[in-house]
């Protein structure tokens, strides 16, 4: 997964290990090799295996979302940036499990969480050149955004409540006000200790 995600060489020995720990590794690699000859068949010319490695191969039909995004992020315009946050969807591979894979659910997670601060700040940074440009609708479409990323992050809220009130809707600034106490309220509710 790493190698797709990542646009890196993974060793064989590795992924037979990853996905099929319990069995040998020869048995481990050899169900590898049919799982690779599969998607040979399906996505011709995407992958390249060598006897020891395999690796991504990204083509005009075969694309990773993760490897765009990272693209269009390193550009720090509008546009690039409003790109960068259509592609976000939800998390990485959302309701993925491997069944017996604690490793793969350890690197899921710590994905999930990199790939979410990377949203974040593409977020952030796409409000703030609408702002500066005046441009409040946009700005406030992506920080609603924003929040519902990061809930718990006062400062998303706190950006939603600035464009709010700078594009006239003092109500609704207000109200967004009520609901961030209420979410950091419940937040510390949460982590306080139990004595």
């Amino acid at each position: 997964m790493l190698s797709v995600v990542r646009n890196q060489v993974e060793h064989r020995s590795h992924l037979a290990d990853l996905f099929w720990q319990d069995k040998s590794e020869r048995r481990g690699r050899g169900n590898l090799s049919r799982v690779l000859h599969n998607l040979t068949s399906l996505l011709p010319g995407c992958l390249v295996a060598t006897r020891d490695t395999v690796a991504w191969m990204p083509t005009d039909e075969c694309w990773v979302d993760t490897a765009v995004f990272t693209s269009l992020t390193t550009r720090h315009d509008a546009p690039s940036l409003m790109a960068a946050a259509d592609l976000y969807r939800g998390d990485l591979m959302a309701g993925l499990y491997l069944d017996d894979c604690p490793e793969f659910e350890t690197w899921l997670a710590a994905e999930q969480e990199l790939w979410r601060q990377h949203m974040s700040l593409v977020l952030e940074q796409t409000i703030s050149l609408h702002r500066d440009a005046g441009n409040y609708q946009e700005s406030l479409r992506y920080a609603a955004r924003w929040v519902a990323l990061d809930p718990w992050r006062e400062e998303s809220h706190r950006m939603l409540m600035l464009l709010l009130a700078l594009s006239g809707q003092r109500s609704a600034a207000l109200k967004q006000y009520a609901t961030c106490q209420r979410i950091l309220a419940d937040e510390r509710t949460w982590r306080r200790p139990k004595r």
